[in-house]
């Protein structure tokens, strides 16, 4: 049998500065693997070119004009490409390990940097989980999110956990991330108390969606793992997350 050819991994870039574009394809173009497909200088010129080119990676800015790098997130359909986040801005990426992304690299980008980032695209391809609810979707309630123009309906069973980074929030359930303007505590007073537990400043979890709870670790269905905060009590967070179900 002969070899089997991988094809090469497709790359868009959303940027509004041309100099990132360059000093992109040129690493970009240092690995056979990887493909240069198009440039975007907009989130408005991206969405419809992801659309139609279906990368497998998109090199995304975040303060662009009128809609952010973030926001992108959130209008991209499932299942959506690896997205690295690259930024000039180090407030970002204090938060970076917070986003729904493979990877956060802070300009300038070196090629060693680059390389630990594309790396993770073949080591870590995306899975869709699906969640077994606990109840019929008549009963077990629903929550409201707006993406873009279009609002959309999330059962609570399908949630994982939430997750903070500044003015936004991203939601997992089990069709993948959704990024969401406001702030994790107006969030949290839209949940059921007795399914949704804050565990940390940044993170609440699905109680009925955990896989195990290992020291101040907690292992969630979709396989992400969130940090009990150690400010609080853990003895009481993990009550919370442990007692019997009503």
């Amino acid at each position: 049998m002969g070899n089997r050819i991988t094809p090469a991994s497709k790359c868009v870039i959303v940027d509004d500065e041309e100099p990132a574009h360059k000093s992109l394809i040129q690493l970009i173009r240092q690995f056979s693997w990887l493909e240069y497909s198009a440039s975007c200088y907009s989130v408005i010129e991206a969405v419809d070119v992801i659309k139609k080119l279906n990368p497998e990676i998109v090199f995304l800015d975040i303060q662009m004009p009128e809609i952010n790098g973030l926001e992108l997130i959130g209008l991209l359909p499932m299942p959506r490409p690896h997205l690295i986040i690259t930024s000039g801005h180090t407030e970002y990426a204090l938060q970076g390990f917070d986003f729904a992304v493979t990877d956060y690299l802070v300009k300038p980008i070196t090629a060693a940097r680059f390389l630990q980032a594309v790396q993770k695209t073949r080591n870590e391809p995306s899975q869709l989980i699906t969640l077994t609810p606990s109840q019929n979707p008549e009963e077990q309630g629903y929550t409201w999110v707006k993406t873009g123009s279009k609002m959309l309906q999330i059962q609570l069973n399908d949630i994982f956990a939430i997750e903070a980074m500044g003015d936004y929030i991203k939601i997992y359930y089990k069709d993948g991330m959704i990024v969401k303007y406001g702030t994790i505590r107006d969030f949290l007073e839209e949940l059921p108390a007795e399914q949704f537990i804050r565990i940390h400043r940044s993170y609440i979890v699905n109680r009925y969606a955990i896989k195990s709870i290992d020291g101040n670790s907690v292992l969630m269905a979709n396989d992400k793992e969130y940090r009990i905060s150690s400010r609080g009590s853990r003895e009481t967070i993990i009550r919370q997350l442990t007692k019997p179900k009503k």
